[in-house]
């Protein structure tokens, strides 16, 4: 027996916990989604026939990013690590279904550590380490790292003259971090960059010989 229900063909449980596929004239098996959803209304879905390829004790894990005072979801790239249960980094991953945040793992518990994200555009609000854990009964793991969409604006940062080759001109936000500005393709002698709101520390790196006058902070 199916149900549609918003649009969603719902396929009722055996009772063995497995589910029949129902042949439908015109639908091929690709047609066919495996979809989570949580409480909170996330969802997270594969492709049917994509999943039908995962070898046994196998599982997946995908990996989402969510912002939590904008409708719509982060663009910039991540860099992660996943870590075995032992706490070991695993070096060759194999991703799954040509997507960079969903992996094929054994099954085990892992924990997977956000090394590097977009720091200037977003706040990250979820801790940088997160576990899970994959079993023959959870086959399909999601985890979360939400974060919240800075406001930012231009900063651009012009000198008298042109920097000689190797200059550098970066912002030091409160925090530390570093922000390198990008030199004007059709002004030379300016750099800028959007920026989060906040103060920051101008830093010049020049070559031997040279330095920079003026103020120094914004």
């Amino acid at each position: 027996m199916i149900t549609v229900v918003d649009r969603k063909v719902m396929i009722e449980k055996n009772a063995d916990g497995s589910y029949t596929i129902p042949k439908i004239e015109g639908v091929l098996p690709a047609d066919y989604y495996y979809l989570v959803e949580d409480e909170a209304g996330n969802i997270s879905y594969s492709n049917f026939a994509v999943l039908r390829e995962l070898q046994e004790g196998e599982g997946i894990l995908n990996i989402k990013l969510l912002y939590s005072n904008v409708a719509e979801d982060p663009k910039f790239d991540i860099t992660y690590l996943i870590h075995d249960e032992a706490g070991n980094a695993i070096e060759k991953l194999n991703y799954y279904d040509n997507r960079t945040t969903s992996l094929r793992l054994p099954f085990g518990k892992y924990s997977v550590e956000l090394v590097s994200y977009d720091a200037n555009g977003a706040e990250l609000l979820t801790p940088k380490t997160l576990a899970f854990e994959l079993t023959k009964d959870k086959k399909f793991e999601q985890v979360q790292f939400q974060f919240s969409k800075s406001d930012s604006a231009l900063v651009r940062i012009v000198f008298d003259q042109i920097l000689p080759e190797g200059s550098k001109v970066m912002l030091r936000a409160q925090d530390g971090q570093l922000v390198e500005l990008d030199q004007s393709l059709y002004v030379p002698s300016a750099y800028g960059k959007s920026v989060r709101d906040g103060h920051y520390e101008i830093l010049v790196e020049l070559p031997t010989g040279y330095r920079v006058s003026g103020a120094q902070s914004l």
